[in-house]
Protein backbone atom coordinates (compact mmCIF):
# COMPACT_ATOMS: atom_id res chain seq x y z
CA UNK A 1 0.00 0.00 0.00
CA UNK A 2 1.55 3.31 -1.06
CA UNK A 3 0.80 7.02 -0.90
CA UNK A 4 1.74 10.34 -2.46
CA UNK A 5 2.26 13.45 -0.31
CA UNK A 6 1.28 16.94 -1.50
CA UNK A 7 3.14 19.84 0.15
CA UNK A 8 2.20 23.45 -0.66
CA UNK A 9 4.70 26.24 0.06
CA UNK A 10 5.11 29.99 -0.33
CA UNK A 11 8.19 31.97 0.76
CA UNK A 12 9.10 29.87 3.82
CA UNK A 13 12.23 28.09 2.67
CA UNK A 14 13.55 27.14 6.10
CA UNK A 15 10.25 25.64 7.19
CA UNK A 16 9.78 23.98 3.82
CA UNK A 17 13.11 22.18 4.17
CA UNK A 18 12.09 20.80 7.57
CA UNK A 19 8.61 19.82 6.37
CA UNK A 20 9.97 18.07 3.29
CA UNK A 21 12.55 16.15 5.31
CA UNK A 22 9.85 14.99 7.72
CA UNK A 23 8.04 13.42 4.77
CA UNK A 24 11.09 11.86 3.17
CA UNK A 25 12.19 10.29 6.49
CA UNK A 26 8.93 8.52 7.26
CA UNK A 27 9.16 4.93 8.50
CA UNK A 28 6.90 4.15 5.54
CA UNK A 29 8.12 6.71 2.98
CA UNK A 30 5.88 8.19 0.29
CA UNK A 31 5.98 7.05 -3.31
CA UNK A 32 6.27 10.72 -4.35
CA UNK A 33 6.30 14.10 -2.65
CA UNK A 34 4.75 16.76 -4.88
CA UNK A 35 5.99 20.14 -3.68
CA UNK A 36 3.86 22.98 -5.00
CA UNK A 37 5.83 26.23 -5.03
CA UNK A 38 3.32 29.09 -5.11
CA UNK A 39 5.78 31.29 -7.04
CA UNK A 40 8.08 31.90 -4.07
CA UNK A 41 10.75 34.60 -4.28
CA UNK A 42 13.01 33.54 -1.38
CA UNK A 43 15.21 30.89 -3.04
CA UNK A 44 12.62 28.10 -2.78
CA UNK A 45 12.71 27.53 -6.54
CA UNK A 46 16.48 26.97 -6.63
CA UNK A 47 16.37 24.76 -3.52
CA UNK A 48 13.66 22.53 -4.96
CA UNK A 49 15.37 22.27 -8.34
CA UNK A 50 18.45 20.83 -6.63
CA UNK A 51 16.44 18.49 -4.39
CA UNK A 52 14.42 17.16 -7.34
CA UNK A 53 17.63 16.38 -9.23
CA UNK A 54 19.05 14.30 -6.38
CA UNK A 55 15.87 12.61 -5.11
CA UNK A 56 13.51 11.06 -7.65
CA UNK A 57 10.74 10.99 -5.06
CA UNK A 58 10.48 14.78 -5.10
CA UNK A 59 8.37 16.40 -7.82
CA UNK A 60 8.89 20.17 -8.04
CA UNK A 61 5.77 21.95 -9.31
CA UNK A 62 6.38 25.70 -9.60
CA UNK A 63 3.33 27.85 -10.31
CA UNK A 64 3.52 30.91 -12.55
CA UNK A 65 1.89 33.06 -9.85
CA UNK A 66 0.70 32.76 -6.28
CA UNK A 67 -2.68 31.02 -6.44
CA UNK A 68 -3.11 30.91 -2.68
CA UNK A 69 -3.33 27.75 -0.62
CA UNK A 70 -6.48 26.54 -2.36
CA UNK A 71 -4.94 26.98 -5.82
CA UNK A 72 -1.83 25.20 -4.58
CA UNK A 73 -3.77 22.17 -3.35
CA UNK A 74 -5.81 22.12 -6.56
CA UNK A 75 -2.65 21.98 -8.68
CA UNK A 76 -0.96 19.53 -6.32
CA UNK A 77 -3.81 17.03 -6.41
CA UNK A 78 -4.17 17.42 -10.17
CA UNK A 79 -0.49 16.46 -10.47
CA UNK A 80 -0.84 13.58 -7.98
CA UNK A 81 -3.69 12.10 -9.99
CA UNK A 82 -1.25 11.47 -12.84
CA UNK A 83 0.32 8.69 -10.76
CA UNK A 84 -1.23 5.42 -9.67
CA UNK A 85 -1.27 5.24 -5.89
CA UNK A 86 -3.53 4.10 -3.05
CA UNK A 87 -3.59 7.19 -0.82
CA UNK A 88 -2.83 10.91 -1.00
CA UNK A 89 -1.89 13.25 1.86
CA UNK A 90 -2.11 17.04 2.12
CA UNK A 91 -0.01 19.50 4.11
CA UNK A 92 1.78 22.83 3.83
CA UNK A 93 5.24 24.07 4.68
CA UNK A 94 4.73 24.50 8.43
CA UNK A 95 3.56 20.92 9.03
CA UNK A 96 6.29 18.70 10.51
CA UNK A 97 5.29 15.04 10.64
CA UNK A 98 6.37 12.59 13.33
CA UNK A 99 8.48 9.89 11.68
CA UNK A 100 5.78 7.21 12.07
CA UNK A 101 2.81 9.38 11.11
CA UNK A 102 1.84 7.47 7.99
CA UNK A 103 2.75 4.10 9.46
CA UNK A 104 0.17 4.78 12.19
CA UNK A 105 -2.46 5.97 9.71
CA UNK A 106 -1.99 2.76 7.74
CA UNK A 107 -1.79 0.35 10.69
CA UNK A 108 -4.28 1.98 13.10
CA UNK A 109 -6.53 3.50 10.45
CA UNK A 110 -6.60 1.80 7.08
CA UNK A 111 -6.13 -1.71 8.48
CA UNK A 112 -8.72 -1.31 11.25
CA UNK A 113 -11.31 0.62 9.22
CA UNK A 114 -11.14 -0.95 5.74
CA UNK A 115 -14.32 0.75 4.49
CA UNK A 116 -13.15 4.26 5.47
CA UNK A 117 -11.57 6.35 2.71
CA UNK A 118 -10.45 9.45 4.63
CA UNK A 119 -8.29 9.83 7.73
CA UNK A 120 -6.52 12.56 9.68
CA UNK A 121 -4.05 12.74 12.55
CA UNK A 122 -3.58 14.91 15.61
CA UNK A 123 -2.23 18.42 15.04
CA UNK A 124 -0.13 19.88 17.85
CA UNK A 125 1.71 23.13 18.40
CA UNK A 126 5.47 23.08 19.04
CA UNK A 127 4.82 23.07 22.80
CA UNK A 128 2.85 19.82 22.48
CA UNK A 129 -0.57 21.41 22.93
CA UNK A 130 -3.22 19.84 20.72
CA UNK A 131 -4.52 22.37 18.19
CA UNK A 132 -8.16 21.31 18.22
CA UNK A 133 -9.19 23.82 15.54
CA UNK A 134 -8.09 21.37 12.82
CA UNK A 135 -10.66 18.62 13.51
CA UNK A 136 -14.32 19.51 13.84
CA UNK A 137 -17.91 18.28 13.72
CA UNK A 138 -20.92 20.08 12.29
CA UNK A 139 -23.25 20.92 15.17
CA UNK A 140 -25.87 22.83 13.16
CA UNK A 141 -26.59 21.80 9.57
CA UNK A 142 -28.65 24.92 8.79
CA UNK A 143 -25.96 27.48 9.62
CA UNK A 144 -23.22 24.87 9.14
CA UNK A 145 -21.81 25.68 12.56
CA UNK A 146 -18.70 23.66 13.35
CA UNK A 147 -17.60 22.55 16.81
CA UNK A 148 -14.03 21.60 17.68
CA UNK A 149 -13.53 18.09 18.97
CA UNK A 150 -12.66 18.47 22.68
CA UNK A 151 -9.14 17.55 23.71
CA UNK A 152 -10.41 14.73 25.95
CA UNK A 153 -11.50 12.73 22.90
CA UNK A 154 -7.93 12.60 21.60
CA UNK A 155 -7.27 9.76 24.04
CA UNK A 156 -8.96 7.56 21.44
CA UNK A 157 -9.65 7.66 17.71
CA UNK A 158 -12.84 9.48 16.71
CA UNK A 159 -15.06 10.43 13.80
CA UNK A 160 -15.14 13.99 12.41
CA UNK A 161 -17.06 15.95 9.77
CA UNK A 162 -14.38 18.41 8.67
CA UNK A 163 -10.60 18.66 8.67
CA UNK A 164 -7.92 21.14 7.75
CA UNK A 165 -5.43 20.13 5.08
CA UNK A 166 -2.76 19.68 7.79
CA UNK A 167 -2.13 15.95 7.61
CA UNK A 168 -5.36 14.68 6.05
CA UNK A 169 -5.12 11.41 4.11
CA UNK A 170 -7.61 10.28 1.49
CA UNK A 171 -7.92 7.34 -0.85
CA UNK A 172 -7.10 8.12 -4.46
CA UNK A 173 -10.32 6.49 -5.62
CA UNK A 174 -12.23 8.91 -3.36
CA UNK A 175 -10.41 11.84 -4.98
CA UNK A 176 -11.46 10.43 -8.36
CA UNK A 177 -15.09 10.60 -7.22
CA UNK A 178 -15.16 14.03 -5.58
CA UNK A 179 -12.70 15.92 -7.79
CA UNK A 180 -10.18 18.62 -6.98
CA UNK A 181 -10.28 21.27 -4.20
CA UNK A 182 -11.93 24.62 -4.93
CA UNK A 183 -9.02 26.60 -6.37
CA UNK A 184 -11.01 29.85 -6.49
CA UNK A 185 -11.35 30.09 -2.70
CA UNK A 186 -7.74 31.40 -2.70
CA UNK A 187 -7.28 30.69 1.04
CA UNK A 188 -9.40 29.38 3.90
CA UNK A 189 -12.35 27.00 3.94
CA UNK A 190 -11.14 25.11 0.85
CA UNK A 191 -10.22 22.25 3.20
CA UNK A 192 -13.58 22.43 4.99
CA UNK A 193 -15.44 22.29 1.68
CA UNK A 194 -13.31 19.36 0.53
CA UNK A 195 -13.92 17.48 3.77
CA UNK A 196 -17.67 17.92 3.38
CA UNK A 197 -17.40 16.42 -0.09
CA UNK A 198 -15.45 13.49 1.34
CA UNK A 199 -18.10 13.03 4.01
CA UNK A 200 -20.76 12.43 1.36
CA UNK A 201 -19.02 9.16 0.45
CA UNK A 202 -17.17 8.00 3.57
CA UNK A 203 -16.70 8.40 7.28
CA UNK A 204 -13.64 10.46 8.29
CA UNK A 205 -11.64 9.03 11.20
CA UNK A 206 -8.95 10.83 13.20
CA UNK A 207 -6.12 8.54 14.30
CA UNK A 208 -5.09 10.28 17.49
CA UNK A 209 -1.70 8.61 17.95
CA UNK A 210 -0.44 10.00 14.61
CA UNK A 211 1.11 13.40 15.36
CA UNK A 212 1.94 16.32 13.07
CA UNK A 213 3.48 19.46 14.58
CA UNK A 214 2.08 22.72 13.20
CA UNK A 215 4.87 25.29 13.42
CA UNK A 216 2.72 28.37 13.61
CA UNK A 217 2.14 31.17 16.08
CA UNK A 218 0.04 30.23 19.07
CA UNK A 219 -3.47 31.34 18.06
CA UNK A 220 -5.40 33.94 20.02
CA UNK A 221 -9.13 34.63 20.27
CA UNK A 222 -8.61 38.09 18.76
CA UNK A 223 -9.30 38.03 15.02
CA UNK A 224 -6.76 39.88 12.91
CA UNK A 225 -8.06 42.61 10.62
CA UNK A 226 -5.99 41.88 7.52
CA UNK A 227 -6.49 40.81 3.93
CA UNK A 228 -7.16 37.15 4.88
CA UNK A 229 -10.32 38.03 6.80
CA UNK A 230 -12.22 38.77 3.57
CA UNK A 231 -11.79 35.18 2.38
CA UNK A 232 -12.85 33.82 5.75
CA UNK A 233 -16.13 35.75 5.54
CA UNK A 234 -16.82 35.08 1.86
CA UNK A 235 -15.85 31.42 1.74
CA UNK A 236 -17.80 30.53 4.88
CA UNK A 237 -20.93 31.87 3.20
CA UNK A 238 -20.18 29.99 -0.02
CA UNK A 239 -20.02 26.76 1.98
CA UNK A 240 -23.12 27.58 4.01
CA UNK A 241 -25.09 28.10 0.80
CA UNK A 242 -23.84 24.85 -0.71
CA UNK A 243 -24.26 22.50 2.25
CA UNK A 244 -27.03 23.99 4.43
CA UNK A 245 -29.99 21.68 4.99
CA UNK A 246 -32.43 24.62 4.89
CA UNK A 247 -31.43 27.55 2.66
CA UNK A 248 -34.52 29.61 3.51
CA UNK A 249 -33.64 29.57 7.19
CA UNK A 250 -29.97 30.08 6.36
CA UNK A 251 -30.61 33.45 4.69
CA UNK A 252 -31.96 34.83 7.96
CA UNK A 253 -28.96 33.42 9.81
CA UNK A 254 -26.53 35.09 7.38
CA UNK A 255 -28.25 38.47 7.73
CA UNK A 256 -28.06 38.26 11.52
CA UNK A 257 -24.40 37.22 11.32
CA UNK A 258 -23.60 40.17 9.06
CA UNK A 259 -25.30 42.67 11.36
CA UNK A 260 -23.46 41.27 14.38
CA UNK A 261 -20.10 41.56 12.60
CA UNK A 262 -20.83 45.12 11.44
CA UNK A 263 -21.75 46.16 14.99
CA UNK A 264 -18.48 44.67 16.21
CA UNK A 265 -16.63 46.58 13.47
CA UNK A 266 -18.19 49.79 14.80
CA UNK A 267 -17.58 49.34 18.52
CA UNK A 268 -14.88 46.74 19.21
CA UNK A 269 -11.57 48.13 20.57
CA UNK A 270 -9.72 45.72 18.28
CA UNK A 271 -11.04 47.69 15.29
CA UNK A 272 -9.58 51.04 16.39
CA UNK A 273 -7.75 52.58 13.45
CA UNK A 274 -9.22 50.01 11.08
CA UNK A 275 -12.96 50.54 11.37
CA UNK A 276 -13.59 51.72 7.80
CA UNK A 277 -11.39 48.98 6.39
CA UNK A 278 -13.11 46.31 8.52
CA UNK A 279 -16.62 47.46 7.58
CA UNK A 280 -15.76 47.62 3.89
CA UNK A 281 -14.22 44.15 4.11
CA UNK A 282 -17.23 42.75 5.96
CA UNK A 283 -19.68 44.12 3.39
CA UNK A 284 -17.51 42.90 0.50
CA UNK A 285 -17.22 39.44 1.99
CA UNK A 286 -20.94 39.04 2.62
CA UNK A 287 -21.94 40.53 -0.74
CA UNK A 288 -19.54 38.33 -2.70
CA UNK A 289 -20.44 35.22 -0.72
CA UNK A 290 -24.17 35.71 -1.22
CA UNK A 291 -23.62 36.35 -4.93
CA UNK A 292 -21.37 33.34 -5.42
CA UNK A 293 -18.28 35.35 -6.36
CA UNK A 294 -15.06 33.35 -6.10
CA UNK A 295 -11.40 33.87 -7.00
CA UNK A 296 -8.76 36.27 -5.71
CA UNK A 297 -10.04 39.74 -4.86
CA UNK A 298 -7.47 42.35 -5.92
CA UNK A 299 -8.30 44.48 -2.85
CA UNK A 300 -7.43 41.61 -0.52
CA UNK A 301 -4.12 40.02 -1.44
CA UNK A 302 -0.93 39.36 0.59
CA UNK A 303 0.58 42.75 -0.24
CA UNK A 304 -2.61 44.76 0.21
CA UNK A 305 -3.17 47.03 3.21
Amino acid sequence: MNYIAILVSYNRLELLSEALNSLLKQTIPPKKVIVVDNHSTDGTNEYLEEIAKSDMKVVHLRLEKNLGGSGGYYCGLREAMKYKTDWISFSDDDAIFSSNYFELLLSHGVSKFPSVEAFSGTVTLENGEIQISHRKRVSNWIALTQTEVPVEEYLNDFQIDTFSFVGCFIKQQLANKIGLPKKDYFIWYDDTEYALRCREFTKIINISSAIVVHKTKIPTKKSAINWRRYYGIRNRILIQKKYSKNYTALKNVIIMQMLAVLIKDCIAPSRIGKRKYAMRQTLSGYFDGLNGIEGANERYLPNSK
